[in-house]
């Protein structure tokens, strides 16, 4: 169809056509191109629901910055079941564009979404959000990690490894090991040297059916995690809700010092270590009740 007859049919209303004329305006397709005209076009298909047009405003709008406009062009384009739309969905709650989009539990849904629709160009960005809770079961979670490390993607050793060392159904400790040193070696990752920590160390009891204890090792790999602020479960120092502390009972200062202490001695630092470790090491929230 020539671009006259295009216009025509666009002109009588004809979504197809008015998306076709979009995409004319917007690639410069037998027509000078002009992306306010695109638009003018998209939205009119778009308010018939083009699934299509809808899309590419949604992608407009992200190069325009308005990502409120983006989302509602992109939410509309999935809910008649437009899938290229959950990719830039799960960038824009990644916080990729915009930080204050960012919502970790909504964008890994949008990549999953995506996964299920082209698997080898959805790896790469569900990796990017990935956690335990990701897939329904662990033998759906194991088959995505396989193909995500085939793919050359390293991150994806990381979670194996966690897999192979936590998965009841995949359990298998020195392969776990074998998985989280390689992904250590290559990316010098804390949260990999923090678990390497827990498999050395011989009073660590995370995993203790794990044979391959060594007091040097373990000492190297949370000299590595204190140094990339890095923190370890179980030490009382830190809390993820934040420290709660009356502030009639004990000075904060000498509080931070027991606690400190009761830190090191449980971890068994030596002293040569420990001078390197303080309370400025760690972030910490202190909340006084009323």
């Amino acid at each position: 169809m020539d671009i006259n007859q295009l216009k025509k049919y666009a002109q009588k209303g004809k979504k197809d056509a008015q998306f076709e004329l979009g995409m004319c305006f917007l690639e410069g397709n037998d027509i000078v191109k002009d992306p306010q005209e695109a638009e003018k076009w998209f939205k009119q298909a778009a308010s018939k629901n083009h699934p299509q047009a809808l899309y590419r405003l949604g992608m407009m709008k992200i190069e325009q910055g308005d990502y409120g406009l983006a989302e509602k062009f992109l939410l509309k384009a999935v809910k008649l079941h437009y899938a290229l739309a959950y990719k830039p969905l799960g960038y824009l709650y990644k916080g990729s564009y915009d930080p204050s989009y960012e919502d970790r539990k909504k964008a890994s849904l949008m990549f999953y979404n995506y996964y299920h629709y082209d698997k080898f160009d959805g790896l790469e960005p569900l990796l990017a959000t990935f956690d335990k809770h990701t897939f329904k079961n662990s033998k759906a979670t194991h088959q995505f990690l396989i193909e995500a490390q085939d793919y050359g993607l390293i991150k994806a050793k990381y979670h194996l490894a966690m897999l192979y060392l936590s998965d009841t159904k995949y359990k298998d400790l020195k392969k776990g090991m074998d998985f989280m040193q390689s992904y250590y070696d290559a990316t010098a990752d804390i949260n990999a040297a923090r678990e390497l920590y827990y498999l050395y160390a011989p009073k660590e009891k995370k995993y203790p059916h794990h044979k391959r204890k060594d007091a040097q090792e373990a000492q190297n790999y949370l000299t590595a995690v204190i140094d990339g602020n890095g923190i370890l479960d179980g030490t009382e120092f830190i809390h993820d809700q934040g420290i709660y502390l009356p502030k009639t009972i004990i000075p904060i200062d000498e509080y931070f010092e027991k606690m400190l202490n009761r830190m090191k001695t449980s971890l068994a630092i030596d002293s040569d270590f420990s001078e390197h470790v303080t309370k400025d090491s760690f972030d910490v929230t202190i909340h006084f009740p009323l």
